[in-house]
C-alpha cells in the first residue's frame, strides 16, 4: 500500500520507499546523473542492476538515517532485499514512490502530456 500524501510506498511489513530531498541527493551522487536523467533512464528501462539498486537504496535511506550522514543500510543488503521481494515487484513500487515524490497539481499536465507537448487548459 502507499500513503502517496506523504510519497511513502510499502515494500513488506518492514520497509517502505520514500524519496526525500536528502535520499535523491544521495541517489544522484551515487548514479553519478541528475534527477531527471535518472527518471528518463528508469522509465525507459535504460538502467542496469547497480543503479536500480541504487535507486532502491536511495528510497530505503529514510528509514535507516543516522543523522549525521551516514545509514544502517548497505546497498548489497538492498540487493538481497530486491531478490527476497522479488525484482519487477520492487521497480513498480520504486516507480509509484518515484512519482509519489512529485505531486502534480491539478493545473499541471502529466508527464505524458508534457512529453507531447499538449498543455491542460
Amino acid at each position: 500500500m502507499a500513503n502517496k500524501a506523504k510519497g511513502i510506498v510499502k515494500l513488506n511489513g518492514d520497509y517502505s520507499l520514500r524519496y526525500t530531498t536528502n535520499a535523491l541527493v544521495e541517489l544522484e551522487d551515487a548514479i553519478g546523473l541528475t534527477l531527471p536523467e535518472i527518471l528518463v533512464r528508469f522509465e525507459r528501462g535504460g538502467l542496469g542492476f547497480k543503479a536500480i539498486r541504487t535507486i532502491v537504496w536511495a528510497g530505503l535511506l529514510h528509514q535507516f538515517d543516522n543523522g549525521d550522514g551516514t545509514y544502517d543500510i548497505t546497498q548489497k543488503e538492498v540487493g538481497d532485499l530486491i531478490d527476497e521481494l522479488g525484482f519487477e515487484a520492487v521497480i513498480e513500487k520504486a516507480a509509484t514512490a518515484l512519482e509519489s515524490a512529485f505531486p502534480q497539481s491539478e493545473n499541471k499536465p502529466n508527464r505524458e502530456t508534457r512529453r507531447q507537448g499538449i498543455e491542460k487548459n
